[in-house]
């Protein structure tokens, strides 16, 4: 089973360490201010489509979002 935490976990780690707001990470990432939201804070899961799509407009691996 995937745990989203870690996901949303890493999500705001990384939005932290850019220092983006959220409207900045949904433009980046091209993925709905509401729906980023709801991976962050573990109330929607992003499908595998939404992963690629982050990880491509934050320029890391996949797999970062799922590091521990």
């Amino acid at each position: 089973d995937i745990d989203f935490k870690i996901v949303g976990k890493n999500l705001r780690r990384i939005m932290a360490e850019k220092n983006f707001t959220f409207p900045q990470m949904s433009r980046i990432t091209n993925v709905p201010l509401n729906s980023l939201r709801g991976y962050m804070y573990c109330t929607s899961y992003p499908t595998s489509k939404q992963i690629q799509k982050m990880a491509k407009g934050l320029r890391i691996e996949v797999a970062e979002l799922f590091r521990e």
